[in-house]
């Protein structure tokens, strides 16, 4: 009996070691091959540091969410024959070459008359802003720009360098022990398995939709983003939501603070709710391609929930992220569809093993994500940037600005920065020349 109880401690004892080998593998190899996505500047100026620590020891915040200023675009009905594809009869998914829109604030039509009418105080768009939610499951290295003008914030992705910005990809494994990529130029190192998700994921997001016209969901305006109906681009649906972040205090000297944030709407189930409308259903794609992490052609037919909750467990900030998206844009369902590779040695033909749907809030809950807690990040880092002050700079200058919000390529640590006025010009020159 004692030899069977202190074969099972060194059994243990083992595996806690094991476990933390492996842990600190992984953490030298984010030390020694990782890098911050941006080259701090000298002339920036240190604003705050922020950890993981300080926002959750944030107060619990709930916005009230106030009406959908603007729908725009069209919505497709999801093509419900990719729900036959099993692991034993994959379906072949066609690679999209088009355009899927992402466009920045200012290159947002609706966005910028938005801006004029002055509903809100804050502006963002539902990618930025669930990457500020989701801060703290992150392990690689982003960053977010912040402009300040006036009385005015907008927050959004980097535009100066969108074949590097870590934003405008998916991340893969970037939270897993056993299988974390290395940073090489293989068809499995970091940035080219990153291009493949996210390219994978315009593919579905284009060939998931039905072209039956009776099932369209036509928004009260047009794609803001089409140049004309004839482009090879992404269908969906975009709604402008205004949030009140912050009640007004006049005894206190507190504004009220507003919050718009551009949603995607990718699809309907085709179903109707008790309410007369029409579900809505954002999808996304999970994409396989070792099979030493696993094989979803032998085992997704018999279980689906288990290659979920491993890659949920692996793209920790990846599919957080898809969720927060989902939550922000109201959506009633989320579909996930399984890619793999045709063949594990390339990288260039994908087909659909399987695919599952979750109810967005139902998800949530089950995962225990606390929206509460993830508003009030942002409040925070808004209210960073509203105090921020750089000694020996004028007060008319304190009142804008441009910021970077950076996560720490090796620390759970988010520093955000002001840029130098000087600096901003020699970019806005190299623009020009370019």
């Amino acid at each position: 009996m004692k030899a069977q109880q202190n074969l099972k401690a060194k059994s243990k004892k083992d595996q806690a070691k094991q476990n933390y080998y492996k842990s600190n593998m992984v953490k030298q190899l984010r030390c020694n091959l990782r890098d911050n996505s941006i080259d701090v500047k000298p002339e920036w100026t240190l604003i705050k540091e922020l950890t993981k620590q300080t926002f959750d020891r944030l107060p619990m915040l709930r916005p009230v969410l106030l009406e959908n200023v603007m729908e725009c675009g069209e919505v497709h009905a999801y093509n419900h024959n990719w729900d036959r594809a099993t692991g034993k009869k994959p379906k072949p998914l066609k690679h999209f070459e088009g355009h899927t829109f992402e466009e920045s604030l200012f290159d947002d039509s609706v966005m910028i008359d938005l801006i004029e009418k002055d509903v809100a105080d804050i502006f963002t768009t539902d990618v930025v802003a669930a990457v500020l939610m989701c801060a703290s499951k992150s392990n690689y290295s982003w960053d977010v720009e912040i402009k300040k003008f006036d009385d005015k914030i907008f927050i959004d992705k980097r535009q100066d360098d969108p074949e590097n910005n870590i934003l405008n990809f998916q991340t893969q494994d970037e939270s897993s022990l056993d299988h974390q990529p290395y940073d090489d130029q293989s068809i499995n190192g970091i940035k080219p398995l990153m291009a493949e998700s996210q390219k994978i994921n315009n593919s579905w997001l284009n060939q998931c939709l039905s072209d039956d016209p009776t099932k369209i969901i036509n928004y009260e305006s047009e794609n803001p983003f089409l140049e004309d109906e004839n482009q090879v681009a992404t269908r969906c649906g975009y709604v402008y939501k205004v949030w009140k972040l912050q009640e007004a205090n006049e005894a206190e000297g507190i504004k009220e603070k507003k919050i718009c944030i551009r949603c995607s709407v990718h699809s309907t189930t085709g179903t109707m709710k008790e309410n007369g409308e029409k579900a809505l259903v954002n999808v996304y794609a999970l994409n396989e391609h070792s099979l030493d992490r696993s094989n979803w052609r032998g085992s997704i037919d018999h279980s689906i929930i288990a290659c979920l909750n491993s890659e949920v467990s692996t793209n920790a900030f990846r599919i957080s992220r898809y969720l927060v998206q989902s939550i922000l844009a109201g959506v009633d369902f989320m579909k996930f569809a399984f890619v793999s590779r045709k063949d594990m040695g390339k990288n260039t033909e994908h087909v659909v093993c399987g695919t599952h749907t979750v109810k967005t809030l139902a998800w949530a809950q089950q995962s225990n994500m606390s929206m509460d807690r993830m508003w009030c990040i942002i409040k925070r880092i808004v209210e960073e940037v509203e105090e921020a002050k750089v000694e020996g700079q004028a007060e008319e200058d304190q009142a804008q600005g441009e910021f970077i919000l950076l996560k720490d390529f090796n620390k759970m640590e988010f520093r955000l920065y002001k840029k130098d006025d000087a600096d901003d010009e020699e970019e806005e020159e190299e623009q020009e020349e370019k």
